[in-house]
């Protein structure tokens, strides 16, 4: 499922926000990739939306829709 916003604007908010990707994986259990294929809209993770979403602090339904 690919996010309602752009890639790009996702990653600048993260960076606006000083959370990297690898924070988040780290956080997780996870790798950094995995959030990144999570980001991109080639895999749907429930847990790493959040966890975007909460990072970049946007709403999850605002970031990814209703549906994940």
């Amino acid at each position: 499922m690919k996010p309602l916003m752009k890639v790009e604007k996702i990653r600048a908010l993260l960076i606006e926000n000083k959370v990297t990707q690898t924070a988040i994986a780290k956080e997780l259990g996870l790798t950094p990739g995995s959030i990144n294929r999570v980001i991109s809209g080639h895999y749907t993770s429930r847990r790493v939306q959040e966890a975007v979403s909460k990072a970049t602090r946007i709403p999850f339904e605002k970031m990814w829709g209703k549906a994940a």
